[in-house]
């Protein structure tokens, strides 16, 4: 079906088109700081899902405490855009990187995180870069077997490591349960809280994670912040978790795929619903995991140059909740030549932005 508005964005714009509800992205970022206020913990939303200046300040606006970032130079496009209070989640390895972490702490808050002892190793040199302390928080693995020391024993001596090195400050646990483990979530932080108070040291942060955990917030006793991060457009694995509806998604891809008549059947027709490499035999990947994900695809209409000529194109939209934002935003991101157009992408963080609309 043809709006209004998908002709306009097809003639102004070209497709395919992501484009943002704004109206649905101030009503999800208020909702989830909303949960989190009635909780107890503060909001640091990861903004790996966006990657905009612009909207990780509304957030922050709105009341979250601050970010939380993937990658050194994600951090260093947010503390550009003058944001303070920055946690890069992900271990930092090399010189280069340290070189620039220096120079990042040496204007904003940073805080990083570490699960092994090379990383370590590493971060030693950025106080003395930076002449300025720098907080390390150790990650925990408590289920989702990603990332993160496995056990309470190994987060207490990683602990203990940190403190042993002038400049560097244990900071805290970053722990992402998953959404059916936080018992045992909670049995890991008691034990690792305990054997270090054994030692005279303290978790000052401990970090919980994801938007599919928003109904769990706040059950991890001792909890002081939670990380969401896909919650601001959202997707179908939210929807699937209970944590969001379809109304709630912001991000649409507008396409413009070829209206189906008798001569459908003699098209290659491919509308941009995510589509799949599938082989022969081999079964629809699951869209929610990541193997799903990183086989989804969002492809522009394909007809043939027959059908093409004989039927004028209509652009329509298509839900880009059907799989992951952060997918669509990475397809866009690596456009190039002439169709890396930039239209009102507000300084995204990265690479071009390709043909994303704000609208409402």
């Amino acid at each position: 079906m043809t709006t209004p508005l998908a002709a306009k964005i097809a003639r102004e714009y070209g497709t395919p088109c992501a484009v943002i509800d704004m109206d649905r992205v101030e009503a999800n970022i208020a909702r989830i700081q909303a949960t989190c206020d009635a909780a107890g913990v503060a909001n640091r939303p990861h903004i790996k899902t966006h990657k905009s200046p612009l909207l990780a300040t509304m957030q922050i606006k709105a009341g979250a405490k601050g970010i939380t970032c993937q990658k050194l130079g994600e951090a260093e496009v947010m503390a550009d855009a003058g944001i303070d209070d920055i946690l890069i989640s992900y271990n930092l390895l090399g010189d280069e990187k340290m070189a620039r972490l220096a120079a990042l702490l040496r204007r904003a808050n940073v805080k990083v995180c570490v699960d092994n002892i090379t990383v370590i190793d590493g971060l030693i040199k950025v106080p003395h870069l930076a002449d300025r302390e720098l907080s390390v928080l150790v990650e925990c693995d408590t289920g989702r077997k990603r990332a993160g020391v496995e056990t309470p024993a190994e987060a207490i001596e990683l602990a203990r490591e940190l403190s042993a090195w002038p400049g560097l400050k244990f900071g805290g646990f970053l722990m992402y349960p998953t959404e059916t483990g936080w018992d045992d979530a909670q049995r890991f932080f008691d034990e690792a809280t305990a054997g270090l108070r054994a030692v005279g040291l303290e978790p000052g942060i401990v970090s919980t994670g994801g938007s599919p955990n928003m109904k769990n917030v706040g059950k991890l006793k001792g909890a002081t912040e939670h990380r969401p991060g896909t919650y601001i457009y959202n997707d179908r694995m939210q929807v699937a978790a209970g944590v969001a509806t379809w109304d709630d998604c912001a991000l649409n891809i507008y396409s413009t795929p070829r209206r189906s008549g008798p001569w459908h059947s003699r098209c290659r027709f491919q509308d941009a619903d995510v589509g799949y490499r599938r082989r022969a035999g081999r079964p629809r990947p699951d869209p929610r995991t990541s193997r799903g994900q990183n086989r989804a695809l969002c492809r522009g209409a394909r007809v043939s140059r027959s059908c093409a000529q004989q039927h004028p194109p209509q652009c329509r939209r298509r839900r880009a909740h059907r799989a992951q934002p952060c997918l669509r935003r990475r397809q866009h991101d690596g456009r190039s030549g002439d169709g890396a157009r930039r239209r009102d992408h507000r300084h995204a963080a990265g690479r071009g932005a390709g043909e994303v609309a704000l609208m409402r």
